[in-house]
């Protein structure tokens, strides 16, 4: 699920859910799972919050423990687990919205001068041509 959703494949399931759902913004390569809302308002802040322990407690229980030969369940003990599972599928393919960090915007400088970087790439303006050439030489 969370890794369909937010086509990783780079860490285990269990520590996948911990950081799609962390309380840090998204960064480049790790977007985030978000309970749709204004994040300041107290049910939004209470979803987001209950499914930061809620996802990675049901692949700890339940995925592992179904995959790790836990034994025959009853079909009640089934049907719990699978309405479990099924329940948060359902609010991470059609509640939850992915959060990308922002796109990074090129700083354009104007000038009647160039902008010339130095051998520690600080960047630094010069009208004279003969510094201009030995900050690049």
């Amino acid at each position: 699920m969370a890794k369909t959703r937010t086509k990783r494949n780079d860490v285990a399931e269990t520590a996948l859910w911990q950081q799609v759902f962390s309380d840090k913004d998204a960064e480049p390569g790790q977007p985030r799972l978000r309970w749709p809302g204004d994040p300041n308002d107290r049910n939004v802040s209470t979803m987001n919050s209950g499914l930061r322990f809620f996802a990675p407690g049901v692949q700890l229980t339940i995925w592992n423990s179904a995959t790790h030969h836990m034994g025959e369940l009853s079909e009640q003990a089934a049907l719990e687990r699978l309405s479990t599972l099924s329940l948060l599928a359902r609010w991470i393919e059609t509640r939850c919205s992915l959060e990308r960090p922002p796109k990074k915007t090129p700083i354009v400088v104007m000038s009647e001068f160039p902008v010339v970087l130095d051998r520690n790439g600080s960047a630094r303006q010069d009208g004279d041509a003969q510094s201009v050439a030995d900050a690049t030489a």
